[in-house]
């Protein structure tokens, strides 16, 4: 009873992603992906690139709403870039001295 009761929950549970993951795609216009990192060759490279198109996304949306102030939001997407290229540059550091 309890392992039916269990499977029933993943069942849920992974349908539920579904639904999320159907929203956040139509609601992106197709931008948006899951992409499952290989544990094998580590990388956060792509990252950087991700914010970058969020950058591009965000100031892509200030010019055509035609909004002022728009300084304090790069900064923060400046700042937020930053952290995580030191977080990323960090874990490869530890991912290389484990090997």
């Amino acid at each position: 009873m309890l392992d039916l009761f269990l499977a029933f929950l993943r069942i849920r549970t992974l349908i539920i992603l579904g639904i999320l993951y159907f929203f956040l795609s139509v609601g992106s216009h197709g931008n948006f992906s899951l992409k499952i990192p290989s544990l094998k060759n580590f990388d956060l490279s792509n990252i950087p690139a991700s914010i970058n198109s969020l950058i591009n996304d965000k100031s892509n949306l200030k010019s055509e709403t035609k909004t002022s102030d728009n300084s304090g939001n790069n900064n923060e997407l400046d700042d937020l870039k930053t952290s995580v290229n030191d977080i990323a540059k960090n874990i490869n550091n530890i991912l290389n001295k484990k090997e």
